[in-house]
């Protein structure tokens, strides 16, 4: 196994050539430069006319991105707390007002957006009052005529607000608060997009707008604008990193691959399981499907996640990338699929999983009675397993041995003989004041006899030597917290919507990859204390390190994708979806009136007879 660890590091040039490595992935796509036509007439009045954009100008781009080809973990968010923060750097664009000021700052020149620019996806757009609006159509605008407007009609159509006004001179004039494509607002159509590419959901939008009273797009005109220009877009966005990144995996001999499912809903009701696939030595995500009980094909929710395996690991082979190990949870079925189905690529166990399994009963153990030692120990213990995986060198024997060391450690005892490879603790000899220090637990008390009973689990020596070459899946669970921004559990999307959102969030994932740590104006790394809430007594406060902010310049260019699609009418392709049932019910949808009355006659909260008044 070590040989095989030698040749898997040796072989995986392309991503340990150099610290950092510039990839670059083509959007292979027909992309259009839209450029706008400014009226010659005054902003403040157009003509009823449709605003156009030039279709005369179509090339193909390549957009490079940086991505840094590293095992550092990214986070998911930034710290919130980071006001408090000494370290905390204030963005040379961010600028707040005083906390004891009630009024606004002084007002800054403006000069980012001169001149403007010709795409809509590219100009700011400015939260306008209605009062401020209105005090500019007092006067006519047209050139030379400034009589007194008598009468203006206001209408609305999504966030596309269209004032008509007639002037005491007799002048008529239309005004729109946004430029138009094909018909449709901008501010409609990029409202969408920036609301799903950001992950976002049309719930949340409304919520703001309402408490605001600001009219937004419509949510019929937002689920048709998702689906007819959205999807697609991200879908070949996905699609294009995705080439790039088997292009890369396909000149490797030999690939350390981390897979796991992730189910919508808590509990054993999924409707929906993504199953990802993540590649150990660079951290990108190179595959995924998205399985739902709605189809045919699945059983029922716990058997998605081999389905999905299966899919994920036969869509790789179908692109000539050579697994050579797998590491997974400690899914029994799953092992036995590895065991029979790939019996060529080597099966790993996440050690992290496994380590939690270990913590979980030795805290359920130390509530006993009479146990209230071993809480002392499960940080120590905890860490021996990493270390016991770590420095085991693939020998699956002198791992069993080293962790079975445990036993003899916890009493004090740091030499033995009745072990073949290891004989004694690797720590350096303690001293008296340590050993007075140390809570040891007494041989043949119930508390060692408990760490005992841990340690010599059966099924536990049965997995431990499938984690010899110390795999373990810590940065793929990290992007499943990514993915709950994208796809958040508490609500329901369609396949294809939750199919885009996981896009998105590996987009995400895989662009932010390597991102240094963040510093304070005088050079200094930034960290964040926080106070962790994993189960046990000896908890203390640690130092995680504040990562730089994230950019999003592939987000600009999906938007200017979406204003060029609705202007030109382009097609793209959606992502290919398997046939699946209109929802999960196995049986027919009876009347809704039917239904309506047997939930009265049968609900347990039926109104009861009005009691006659107490005269």
């Amino acid at each position: 196994m070590d040989l095989l660890t030698q040749a898997i590091e040796k072989d995986h040039q392309y991503a340990m050539s150099a610290d950092s490595i510039v990839t670059t992935f083509s959007r292979k796509q027909q992309s259009n430069v839209v450029q706008y036509q400014p009226d010659p007439s005054p902003s403040m009045h157009i003509q009823a006319q449709e605003k156009s954009f030039t279709n005369n100008v179509i090339m193909d781009y390549e957009e490079e991105v940086q991505l840094d080809f590293c095992d550092s973990e990214s986070e998911v968010g930034e710290p919130d707390n980071t006001k408090d923060d000494p370290d905390y750097v204030q963005p040379e664009d961010y600028s707040s007002d005083s906390d004891t000021s009630e009024c606004d700052s002084e007002p800054n020149d403006f000069t980012i957006c001169e001149p403007v620019p010709e795409n809509p996806a590219e100009q700011c757009k400015f939260l306008v009052f209605e009062s401020s609006l209105m005090e500019l159509f007092q006067k006519c605008q047209k050139n030379g005529c400034s009589a007194e407007v008598i009468s203006m009609q206001k209408s609305l159509s999504g966030s596309r607000l269209i004032v008509k006004t007639k002037c005491a001179a007799g002048c008529n004039s239309v005004w729109s608060s946004q430029p138009t494509l094909n018909k449709m607002g901008a501010g409609n159509l990029l409202l969408s997009a920036a609301v799903l590419f950001s992950g976002n959901t049309y719930s949340r939008l409304h919520d703001i707008a309402d408490h605001l009273h600001m009219p937004i797009v419509g949510e019929t005109q937002f689920y048709n604008i998702q689906r007819r220009y959205l999807f697609p877009i991200v879908n070949e966005t996905w699609l294009s990193m995705q080439t790039a990144t088997f292009s890369g995996l396909c000149k490797v001999q030999k690939i350390v691959l981390s897979g796991d499912g992730r189910c919508d809903s808590p509990g054993h009701c999924a409707k929906y399981l993504t199953y990802s696939l993540m590649d150990e030595q660079t951290g990108f995500i190179v595959e995924f499907t998205i399985l739902s009980t709605a189809d045919p094909n699945v059983k029922n929710s716990n058997a998605m996640e081999p389905m999905g395996l299966r899919q994920c690991l036969d869509s790789l082979k179908g692109h000539n990338i050579n697994i050579a190990v797998f590491t997974t949870d400690r899914h029994v079925t799953i092992r036995k699929i590895m065991r029979v189905e790939y019996p060529e690529i080597v099966h790993q166990f996440d050690v992290w999983h496994l380590v939690k399994s270990i913590v979980k009963k030795l805290c359920a153990a130390a509530k006993q009675k009479g146990n209230e030692a071993i809480f002392e120990w499960i940080q120590s213990i905890s860490n021996h397993l990493w270390w016991c995986a770590e420095s085991c060198g693939g020998d699956a024997e002198i791992l069993i041995e080293k962790w079975q060391s445990l036993i003899y450690h916890t009493v004090g005892i740091h030499s033995w003989h009745d072990k073949k490879k290891f004989h004694q603790c690797a720590h350096a000899p303690l001293s008296e004041e340590d050993k007075r220090q140390t809570s040891w637990l007494r041989v043949g008390s119930s508390s060692h006899d408990a760490v005992k009973k841990a340690v010599q689990d059966k099924y536990l020596l049965k997995d431990l030597p499938h984690v010899t070459m110390f795999c373990h899946t810590g940065q793929l669970e990290m992007y499943h917290s990514l993915l709950l921004k994208y796809a958040p559990k508490r609500q329901h999307f369609s396949h294809e919507g939750m199919v885009c959102r996981t896009q998105l969030a590996a987009i995400d994932h895989n662009y932010h990859l390597g991102r240094q740590q963040a510093t304070t104006k005088t050079g200094e790394p930034r960290y964040n204390i926080v106070y962790p809430k994993h189960l046990g007594r000896n908890k203390k406060w640690v130092a995680k390190t504040v990562k730089e902010r994230k950019e999003y310049p592939y987000r600009e260019d999906m938007m200017k994708d979406v204003v060029a699609m609705r202007v030109h009418n382009l097609e793209k392709s959606h992502a290919s979806l398997p046939a699946v049932n209109a929802n999960i019910a196995r049986v027919e949808k009876p009347s809704k009136s039917d239904v309506i009355a047997r939930t009265r006659q049968n609900t347990r909260f039926a109104s009861k007879q009005t009691m006659p008044d107490v005269v």
